[in-house]
């Protein structure tokens, strides 16, 4: 595999791959989408993110400066946002290979971090000194709104320029 080294917007040349009720499979272009739409359809679109999930803040107890990358929540639930696992990084950001960035400070229950117009506090953590469950604090719709402002795509030390948000979502 070769890493992509420059973010990509997808040309309008790029494919789409059609799967029929019958099985059969039909390559068309991508702008020809909505000529295969029917009542009833699946459209699954892929791509490699779908939230700016890399929110910078800071440890309270501590001061020290923080990278949270949201992993994972209970289920795909629009109010299902109060609790979230995530991997937490020391200061830096993703110019820095991940496997080089500094370990955060210790992480314990009750901690607060501040990610923005976010305030998370730490749950559990999850047998990881990186790894740990956070309850934001908010409304559903208070916590996808920072989330939306305040967040960055998740992106590593081998592209060279940073993602905006079209890099890594699937127009449809």
């Amino acid at each position: 595999m070769i890493a992509a080294t420059t973010p990509v917007q997808r040309p309008g040349s790029a494919r789409l791959l059609v799967v029929a009720a019958d099985g059969d499979l039909v390559h068309a272009k991508r702008s020809e989408v909505v000529h295969y739409l029917r009542t009833g359809d699946l459209l699954i679109a892929n791509d490699a993110a779908t939230i700016p999930a890399s929110l910078y803040g800071a440890h309270e107890p501590s001061g020290e400066e923080i990278e949270v990358r949201l992993a994972g929540r209970g289920s795909l639930s629009f109010d299902d946002v109060d609790e979230v696992t995530a991997v937490v990084f020391g200061a830096g950001d993703h110019r820095t290979p991940t496997e080089k960035r500094p370990s955060p400070p210790p992480l314990r229950p009750g901690d607060r971090l501040t990610l923005g117009g976010l305030r998370a506090t730490v749950v559990r953590s999850l047998d990881h000194p990186r790894l740990v469950v956070l309850a934001f604090a908010g409304s559903p719709e208070e916590i996808w709104s920072a989330i939306a402002e305040h967040g960055n795509p998740i992106q590593y030390a081998h592209i060279d320029q940073d993602l905006a948000l079209w890099d890594v979502w699937t127009r449809v």
